[in-house]
């Protein structure tokens, strides 16, 4: 297993490129918080952005916390380490539970 650390997960709340994370997390038995980001609140905040509001608290976290400017998003331990683009997440839960092969090939 992972360990002590805690995990937050972020996407929108549809199967797509999140599914296989969050079903690696419950495969694993790994606690994490599903933040089930709402898709319209997310083009509206990022809308908002770019036109200079920056009143977007919600949107301004996560611009700085999304190198790509999308989803998902893994955060450890409360952002100390951030985790972009599914394969990514995904590869980093397999190798911390021993899913990932013996070796490289």
């Amino acid at each position: 297993m992972i360990g002590t650390h805690s995990y937050k997960f972020s996407y929108f709340d549809v199967r797509a490129l999140g599914e296989p994370i969050r079903l690696l997390f419950h495969y694993v038995g790994q606690p994490f918080q599903d933040e089930r980001v709402d898709r319209n609140e997310w083009n509206e905040d990022w809308s908002k952005d770019r036109t200079g509001n920056k009143e977007c608290e919600w949107n301004q976290n996560r611009k700085a916390k999304t190198p790509f400017g999308k989803l998902p998003l893994l955060e450890v331990d409360g952002g100390k380490v951030v985790i972009t683009q599914s394969s990514a997440i995904a590869r980093f839960i397999a190798e911390k539970n021993g899913l990932a092969g013996k070796d490289d090939v």
